[in-house]
C-alpha cells in the first residue's frame, strides 16, 4: 500500500492527526482527481481522442481496489499492454501508475527471463507487476524469454510451476505459486498470438499522439498527491457499492 509518514500519535484523540489531515474529503478528492486525470489524458493523447487512454490507465490503477470483485465476476484479471517504438515514454507512464501505490519503480521492474518474474510472484500481492521490455512471440522479433502461453495462468490466477530460491539454501527448486497480480506490460512489439491479444487492453504509445512533456513533469512532481488520492479512496472503501461497480 502507499506509504505515509504518520507523524506522532496525538495523545488526546489517539489518532495520527498529521496523516489524517493530509487525506482528502470527497469534494477535494474529486477536484484533485479531475486535475490528475486531465494531466494524464493530455500526457498520453494531447487534446485528441487518444486522451481517453489516460482515463483508462487511471481506471486500471483504481481497479486494484476491486481485485477480488473483478476476478469473482469475470473469472480472470486484466492485463494492460503498452507498446510502441523505443524511447517514447512508455516506462515513464508505467512509473507514474506505480506512484499511486507508493512503489519505487525498481521494486516492480522485471525484465524477464522467467526466473525474475517467478521471484516477483513471491513478493507481489494485489499490486501491479510491471513487466518491462517484454518480448512476445512475434516473427522477426528477438526470441521470447517467456512463451505467450505462460501468461494464461496469470490471467486466470492459477497456480503455476515457478523456480524459487529454497529456504535456508542457495539452490533453486520448483514450486507451485498462486498468481495474485495483474501485470502491466511495456514492449516495443505488439503481441500477435491470441494468448495476449485476447487477454490484454492494448494501447499503442507513440510520439505523434502523446502530449507536451509539461504534463509528465507535473505528474512526476506530485507523487505524494497521487498516493494521498489512492489512500483517500481506500478510506471510503467500505461505503462503495461494490455490486454496482
Amino acid at each position: 500500500l502507499p506509504f505515509m509518514d504518520l507523524g506522532l500519535l496525538d495523545p488526546g484523540s489517539g489518532m495520527y492527526s498529521k496523516a489524517t489531515n493530509l487525506l482528502f474529503n470527497q469534494e477535494t478528492f474529486e477536484k484533485q482527481l479531475k486535475i490528475v486525470t486531465s494531466h494524464f489524458c493530455q500526457m498520453v493523447g494531447n487534446k485528441s481522442e487518444f486522451g481517453n487512454w489516460g482515463k483508462l490507465l487511471i481506471a486500471y490503477v483504481f481497479s486494484y481496489v476491486y481485485f477480488d470483485d473483478i476476478y469473482n465476476h469475470l473469472k480472470h484479471v486484466i492485463f494492460i499492454y503498452l507498446y510502441g517504438e523505443g524511447n517514447v515514454g512508455k516506462g515513464e507512464v508505467a512509473k507514474l501508475m506505480l506512484d499511486f501505490f507508493g512503489l519505487y519503480y525498481l521494486d516492480s521492474l522485471n525484465t524477464p527471463p522467467a526466473r525474475s518474474v517467478d521471484t516477483a510472484l513471491q513478493q507481489k500481492s494485489k499490486i501491479p507487476q510491471w513487466i518491462d521490455e517484454h518480448v512476445p512471440e512475434v516473427p522477426g522479433a528477438p526470441k521470447a524469454k517467456i512463451d505467450d502461453q505462460i501468461w494464461n495462468s496469470w490471467f486466470e490466477l492459477k497456480p503455476r510451476p515457478t523456480n524459487m530460491m529454497k529456504k535456508n539454501s542457495n539452490s533453486w527448486g520448483t514450486e507451485r505459486k498462486i498468481v495474485r497480480t495483474m501485470p502491466l506490460f511495456c514492449s516495443n512489439f505488439k503481441p500477435q498470438s491470441d494468448h495476449l491479444l485476447s487477454r490484454s487492453l492494448i494501447i499503442e504509445y507513440r510520439k505523434s499522439t502523446r502530449g507536451d512533456e509539461k504534463h509528465l513533469r507535473w505528474l512526476k512532481s506530485e507523487k505524494q498527491m497521487l498516493q494521498i488520492l489512492f489512500i483517500s479512496y481506500l478510506q471510503n472503501y467500505n461505503f462503495i457499492n461494490r455490486d454496482l461497480f
